[in-house]
């Protein structure tokens, strides 16, 4: 079985409803499932994005977990936080995705991130294991390409990490915490057993 599009583990339609505590596992089994509170797809499934979390105002506790040869065409995020001007309390905080068992994300994959005019990108994490791969879909570059432990636009960076193990590659570049337009403080890179990145 497959799914054609992206996958929510939460998404509030309401701007005032937090993403909190929501899980997404992706992996070789063949059932697929969902509840309040997670989603259960087959390896087969190449959607085109996976996300945790996302909400218009706060993105807090959420997880993506891929094994077993899960495939992801373009984007995962454990929690994002996109969101109308007017919002605030934009922070994207504690969300997780871990990659092994040669899963692969097609683009990027980003354990938190906050494209809001204020919110803070904080204490988020990207973990790859086990030959797991991250940015190399065809037609993509290394403008777009890369693992980002969090990630904001306006606000801050801080705490986040990236850690690479067992032979796991990403095509460009790995962030601990990248902000555009603000500070970004305490994040970390880990590299080991053969893993690659760049």
């Amino acid at each position: 079985a497959g799914i054609a599009g992206d996958v929510f583990g939460a998404f509030p339609a309401d701007v005032n409803i937090k993403a909190t505590n929501n899980t997404v596992n992706i992996s070789g089994s063949s059932v697929i499932a969902s509840s309040s509170s997670s989603v259960i797809a087959s390896s087969s499934a190449k959607a085109e994005s996976v996300t945790g979390g996302r909400s218009f105002v706060e993105a807090s506790g959420n997880k993506v977990n891929l094994s077993d040869d899960a495939n992801v065409k373009k984007r995962v995020y454990g929690g994002r936080v996109f969101a109308p001007a007017s919002s605030t309390n934009l922070n994207a905080t504690d969300n997780h995705v871990t990659m092994k068992d040669n899963s692969k994300v097609g683009v990027s994959v980003y354990g938190g991130a906050t494209t809001t005019s204020t919110g803070d990108a904080t204490a988020n994490t990207v973990t790859l294991s086990g030959n797991a791969s991250v940015g190399f879909a065809a037609g993509w570059d290394w403008t777009v390409a890369h693992a980002y432990g969090g990630f904001s636009k306006y606000g801050k960076a801080e705490s986040n990490s990236v850690t690479m193990k067992e032979y796991s590659k990403n095509r460009f570049i790995a962030y601990g915490g990248q902000s555009e337009n603000n500070a970004a403080n305490l994040n970390k890179v880990f590299l080991s057993d053969n893993s690659q990145s760049g």
